[in-house]
């Protein structure tokens, strides 16, 4: 009866160790997962931040072509009416000429 209640004991420890150790395996796996989202989490929002500073740069960029081209419409204009004055007075001094 000794050795049948002693067999128990060490069945019952054994049961017991082996238990703990799946335990133990099953929270190493769990606390490995927890990190691996963790660091996807991560991951997602380093996207997430770099796709929002691309479209800032794309959003910056068209503005600054904007602005350019409105610019050098208005250059443009400047331009252009400069050569109307330049006419103008041109025609002016050759009425003024042809009158005299």
């Amino acid at each position: 009866a000794k050795y049948r209640a002693s067999y128990y004991v060490v069945a019952q420890q054994q049961k017991a160790d082996s238990f703990q150790r799946r335990k133990d395996e099953m929270c190493e796996a769990l606390k490995h997962q927890m990190s691996q989202l963790e660091h996807d989490k991560k991951l997602k929002l380093h996207v997430q931040q770099q796709e929002a500073a691309e479209n800032l740069r794309k959003k910056n960029e068209l503005e600054a072509e904007q602005r350019a081209a409105a610019e050098a419409r208005k250059a443009q204009v400047a331009k252009e009416a400069m050569v109307r004055a330049d006419q103008m007075s041109e025609l002016k001094a050759r009425r003024a000429a042809a009158e005299r």
